[in-house]
């Protein structure tokens, strides 16, 4: 294995004038992704002093969701009037449904090809409200979007399935909601994810999620649990908040998905999410990132990504400043290894 955990700790000094200026010490943790190489800043204890930026104004979002249910295209029976429906040739009956979830075309595509999957009647939902069920149909619903793309053009390869809950998010639409993108040219993270996976396995000759797995299971400092198919764990070098990765280790694309599948990736995040409500998070994002459609990849696993947002108030503060979003560094206000017990006893 080439896998390698690569952290500096480094001292930042203050005169603190909450402690009547007395000469206080912070630990400033550089830590580099043992896969990408992507650098992260994480700043163990900071949590309590950035947890009221996670919190929402319960009244302020609940006023705002009634504000906007009002002309939501995604409640019912809106979303069968003015949603776009696919192409007969793709779809014959115009959208696709599963259970609960309606799935349809994007009426401003972000690529050639997107479709947005309404999860649910319900134009609000608290996070412990997001059921295994609700999730699993979104994502079969999507999976059979991506089914019928690649089907009908083999040249569209690349795919991801994206979740932006409420507008901290980037969510423009309040009503729950995921996406599907596919298209024959791969987006940034997705490449630098393959290319990085194919780089380790011209390496070790050896897949890098299936190893990551068992380093991160023999540690146990970030490794969350086996729940179905899919192992959870936390990363070593985070990218976002409160952030946990799923990964189907003998999945190399969104294609080979079976059910047992689904219903692990929708447990998992419904666990995770119930996770969130209890520290009074209301935002996330989450991704679902796949290798080649249709292709063997012997060096790439279909994995999850989810970080928690900020929350959502009149005042409102957004987590996205300069540092990450212009010199590409991220940082987090917890160590992954203080995460991990709490995330698992969600898994128990």
């Amino acid at each position: 294995m080439l896998i390698a955990f690569r952290k500096s700790d480094q001292i930042a000094r203050i005169l603190d004038p909450t402690r009547g200026f007395k000469l206080t010490e912070q630990l400033i943790e550089h830590r580099r992704d043992p896969l990408t190489g992507d650098l992260s800043i994480v700043l163990p204890g900071r949590q309590n002093y950035v947890k009221h930026f996670f919190e929402t104004d319960e009244q302020f979002l609940s006023d705002y969701a009634e504000e906007t249910k009002k002309g939501c295209p995604f409640c019912l029976p809106s979303v069968l009037t003015t949603t776009p429906e696919f192409p007969t040739e793709l779809v014959s009956e115009g959208r696709i449904r599963e259970g609960d979830a309606i799935t349809f075309p994007s009426l401003f595509a972000h690529i050639e090809y997107n479709a947005v999957t309404a999860l649910t009647p319900n134009h609000l939902l608290k996070l412990d409200d997001f059921a295994p069920e609700l999730l699993k149909n979104g994502i079969r619903a999507s999976l059979k979007y991506i089914n019928k793309v690649h089907s009908s053009n083999p040249d569209v390869k690349y795919a991801a399935l994206v979740l932006n809950y409420l507008p901290p998010a980037g969510s423009t639409v309040v009503h729950p909601h995921m996406q599907a993108l596919a298209s024959s040219m791969p987006m940034q993270r997705l490449i630098e994810l393959l290319d990085a996976s194919l780089a380790y396995f011209g390496e070790s000759r050896s897949n890098y999620w299936m190893d990551i797995i068992e380093i991160e299971k023999k540690t146990g400092e970030r490794y969350i649990a086996k729940a179905g198919s899919c192992h959870w764990l936390v990363p070593f070098s985070p990218k976002g908040f409160y952030e946990i990765n799923g990964i189907l280790p003998e999945k190399n694309n969104l294609l080979d998905l079976t059910e047992d599948d689904v219903l692990s990736l929708a447990d998992g995040l419904s666990r995770i999410l119930r996770y969130y409500k209890a520290n009074n998070v209301w935002s996330f994002n989450a991704a679902i990132y796949s290798g080649p459609l249709g292709a063997k990849s012997e060096h790439f696993s279909v994995n999850l990504k989810i970080v928690a947002r900020y929350g959502f108030r009149s005042k409102w503060v957004n987590d996205r400043w300069a540092l990450p979003f212009l010199l590409n560094e991220s940082e987090v206000f917890e160590a992954p290894e203080a995460l991990t017990p709490m995330i698992r006893k969600y898994f128990l």
